[in-house]
């Protein structure tokens, strides 16, 4: 452990004079790289061109005086001093007006059952209008029926149910139908 922490520090110290030798490179304005070329050839240069590179070098004096670049730097310290980089939370967003709509009609619909406010229906209106019923249009009640269409007994093995590679949430919606019945 104590080689890894030695090696680290190595290459830190390795890594530092490099980043002196970046920081030595001096980079030009562009107001100084036209004044540098302007200088190239100031003995061919007219009385207009010589009177814009006075200009050019009082305004480079101003800048000097200014010290913007001391001014940079510091803010730059600034800068990175308050910059910490945190996940923003934005928050959760409300739903939409179509979505909260839709949860309702389903809460509705679990709140009346499909069958339109039967109670606990859980099939479609469509199942039982072939039903019997009496000769005043009104239906059997459901043990008058049990004994007119006798249902046999089975008793099933769960495989016989569920296949085998059925699909895990199939099977569990099956087996909810199953269990709904008894």
């Amino acid at each position: 452990e104590q080689q890894i922490k030695m090696e680290k520090e190595e290459k830190l110290q390795l890594q530092q004079p490099v980043k002196k030798e970046k920081e030595k490179v001096i980079k030009f304005s562009a107001l100084e790289l036209q004044i540098k070329e302007m200088e190239k050839n100031e003995d061919n240069l007219s009385e207009y061109e010589r009177m814009r590179l006075g200009n050019m070098r009082e305004r480079q004096m101003m800048v000097e005086m200014l010290n913007f670049d001391e001014d940079k730097e510091e803010l730059n310290k600034m800068a990175q001093n308050t910059r910490i980089n945190k996940p923003k939370d934005y928050g959760v967003r409300e739903k939409s007006s179509r979505i909260k709509r839709k949860v309702d009609e389903e809460v509705e619909k679990k709140e009346t059952g499909v069958g339109g406010g039967k109670g606990d229906r859980q099939s479609p209106n469509w199942v039982g209008i072939w039903t019997p019923r009496t000769s005043e249009k009104v239906p059997y009640t459901s043990q008058e029926i049990s004994a007119m269409i006798p249902v046999p007994r089975l008793q099933l093995e769960l495989g016989e149910v569920v296949e085998g590679g059925q699909d895990y949430y199939k099977a569990c919606r099956v087996l909810q139908r199953v269990q709904a019945q008894f």
